[in-house]
């Protein structure tokens, strides 16, 4: 009998278990392929909350009996248990104050931004046993229907491509966010897009974009990754 890896991550699946739907989540799956670690996937929904306890959300990570959860958490621990190649203190051109910025952006203002873009997308890609329990949520904390957030799809998506600023300045300058070599803030920002590419079949980057160009360059280096699970060809 084959060997389990040591490494189990609790990931939030849609209605089909390969769609990995959570943004904090592709952030981990992407660290441990750069770490070249295998781990077993254990899809987990938002009604499952016994499943997870102590923790609320997802990731969740076991290695070796110890569970921690928070995505940044974890990614320092597997920093700290592989710590080559390096994604943390790197040295970076771009500086660890801007990767400070870039986490902190894409945790707040980019998700804000892409939300109302593909909020029917997630909705429609949920299992059926959450339905509920999202809508109900989601109403709850933007003050309206699911339909009116995410209504006048074209401006939605002007706003969301205009968000990126920050993302093409840098870009216009350096390779990769961390400059010279990817480092956590790429790895942070592609799982961004990784969720959006997930459940969406919304082109929300023109092709002369240098982020385009520059997430092009992440996803095929993460392609034996990304094929693992459901994802549109945008």
């Amino acid at each position: 009998m084959p060997q389990q890896p040591p490494i189990k991550l609790w990931e939030l699946a849609g209605e089909n278990p390969l769609i990995s739907m959570s943004h904090l989540v592709w952030r981990v799956r992407l660290l441990l392929a750069y770490k070249g670690q295998s781990y077993k996937s254990i899809p987990w929904r938002f009604t499952e909350k016994k499943a997870i306890q102590p923790f609320d959300k997802v990731p969740v990570m076991e290695f070796r009996g110890q569970q921690m959860g928070e995505s940044l958490d974890i990614s320092k621990f597997l920093e700290k248990e592989f710590p080559e190649p390096a994604v943390f203190n790197t040295s970076c051109q771009a500086g660890n104050a801007s990767m400070d910025f870039i986490l902190s952006w894409s945790n707040t203002t980019f998700v804000m931004a892409a939300f109302p873009v593909v909020l029917m997308d997630i909705y429609k890609h949920l299992a059926k046993e959450d339905l509920r329990y999202y809508r109900e949520s989601k109403e709850k904390m933007f003050g309206s229907s699911l339909e009116d957030f995410s209504a006048d799809q074209p401006a939605k998506l002007k706003a969301f491509r205009a968000m990126l600023e920050p993302l093409r300045h840098t870009l216009q300058q350096f390779r990769f966010l961390g400059g010279d070599k990817l480092n956590y803030a790429d790895i942070a920002v592609a799982g961004n897009f990784l969720w959006l590419k997930s459940i969406s079949e919304t082109q929300l980057l023109e092709k002369e974009d240098p982020v385009y160009e520059w997430r092009d360059r992440i996803f095929k280096q993460f392609e034996d990754t990304i094929n693992k699970a459901h994802t549109y060809p945008v």
